[in-house]
């Protein structure tokens, strides 16, 4: 149902959000054809990720004027694309933990983890066919993107390098707020809506703002002696390696993530105080 009109209601988010989670947590078997295959594949969606990207698909719904009844299988299909990152992403970084259990590759071992990074990527193509081709190869393009950001992060990794700050957004973009950015836009694009540039703009500059402050909270929290974490692209590394003190870097940091947001919000030609509030995760 269309609206005509753009009002963002937290509440109708939140509904959407328990919708997706109640569809996510119902995969199972019958889904992937093997046990094995099955238990791997949803062994990260079991422990409840914060659903941001479904969250933003009902956001980019609401503010162009639809409601969220036929909003939920996109949604779901987002986050299966964002989980088969997660899982692909640890296994390269050779991470141990994800949400607090053991990475998939850790658990089930690196072939099953492989094997169900690509089984929900099928799975997010399937469940999302139904909007149309247009909208696969939406998605796709994105999937492209940040496997294209992936390898750029693992170039560096494995260089040894740390990346000048303009590198390092351009991971960023790729790997990260691309599909943040499709992830708000998604919808009227299906639907065709105007509202799709306001909408990219504010996914992209929205998802840089989210990477910085989680950025920061990394190399706070367990980056800045961590001979693991030593070269993987940070912003705080990349502007203490173009010269910048680590307090500056910090202080640089939290300017960038304020520009960012802000420049997200004004992306957007309805300001209510209601979605602005929402918004306020990415903030530092």
């Amino acid at each position: 149902m269309y609206t005509d009109q753009k009002l963002v209601s937290i509440k109708e988010i939140s509904k959407g959000i328990e919708l997706t989670n109640k569809k996510l947590l119902a995969l199972g078997k019958s889904d992937f054809l093997d046990k094995q295959l099955s238990d791997a594949a949803v062994h990260l969606i079991r422990r409840h990720g914060k659903l941001i990207r479904p969250g933003l698909v009902f956001f980019g719904a609401l503010y162009s004027g639809y409601d969220i009844e036929d909003v939920v299988d996109l949604a779901v299909s987002i986050e299966l694309l964002h989980t088969s990152s997660l899982i692909h992403d640890d296994l390269i970084d050779r991470d141990l933990e994800r949400r607090g259990v053991n990475t998939t590759h850790l658990e089930f071992g690196e072939e099953l983890a492989i094997l169900a990074g690509d089984v929900l990527i099928s799975k997010a193509i399937q469940t999302s066919a139904r909007y149309g081709e247009e909208v696969i190869r939406y998605m796709s393009n994105t999937a492209m993107q940040m496997s294209a950001g992936e390898t750029l992060d693992f170039r560096y990794q494995k260089s040894k390098k740390i990346p000048k700050l303009t590198e390092y957004f351009k991971i960023s973009e790729l790997k990260s707020a691309s599909l943040i950015k499709t992830s708000a836009a998604i919808f009227p694009f299906y639907k065709k809506s105007k509202t799709i540039k306001e909408l990219e703009a504010f996914g992209l500059n929205f998802g840089l703002a989210f990477q910085i402050k989680d950025d920061l909270n990394d190399y706070l929290n367990e980056g800045r002696n961590n001979d693991i974490n030593k070269f993987r692209p940070n912003i705080i590394s990349s502007l203490i390696s173009e010269g910048n003190t680590i307090e500056k870097s910090i202080e640089e940091t939290k300017l960038l993530n304020k520009k960012y947001l802000n420049t997200a919000i004004n992306s957007l030609k309805n300001d209510s105080d209601e979605f602005s509030k929402y918004f306020k995760m990415a903030e530092i």
